[in-house]
C-alpha cells in the first residue's frame, strides 16, 4: 500500500532537509516559503484563540508543511519548537537526521580515532 501524499511529502521534508544542511550547525527559523508556500494565511474571527486574538487560517499546503515538520520533530531527525501559523523556530538537524541524510561531518562518524 502506498503512502497518498508521499510526493508531497518528499517534497516538503527534501526542501526542510536542504535549507537545514545549508545553515548547519545553525538554527533557522522554519515557514512554508521555504517549501515554496506563500504565506497566505487569512485572518479570521473563526479561528479566535484563547487570548481573544484572530489567528490565521491556514491554507491546505500551509498545514501541510507544519504537519509535515512536526512529524520530523516527532521522529527526532530535528529540533526545534512552535508550529504556530506553520512556524518553527530553533530548527536544526539532529545527529539522526544527519544519518538519515547521509550528511554526518567526519568528526561525528563512529570509529573515528582522533
Amino acid at each position: 500500500m502506498r503512502i497518498k501524499n508521499s510526493d508531497q511529502f518528499d517534497d516538503v521534508v527534501n526542501s526542510v532537509f536542504a535549507a537545514l544542511l545549508e545553515a548547519f550547525p545553525r538554527t533557522i527559523t522554519l515557514r512554508p516559503e521555504v517549501v515554496g508556500v506563500s504565506g497566505s494565511a487569512e485572518l479570521s474571527q473563526e479561528n479566535v484563540g484563547f487570548s481573544g486574538n484572530a489567528r490565521p487560517k491556514l491554507t491546505a499546503e500551509e498545514t501541510f508543511f507544519s504537519a509535515s515538520v512536526s512529524w520530523l520533530i516527532g521522529e527526532g531527525l530535528i529540533t526545534g519548537s512552535g508550529g504556530t501559523n506553520a512556524t518553527f523556530i530553533g530548527v536544526v538537524l539532529t545527529g539522526k537526521g544527519l544519518l538519515a541524510v547521509n550528511a554526518t561531518p567526519h568528526c561525528l562518524q563512529p570509529n573515528l580515532h582522533i
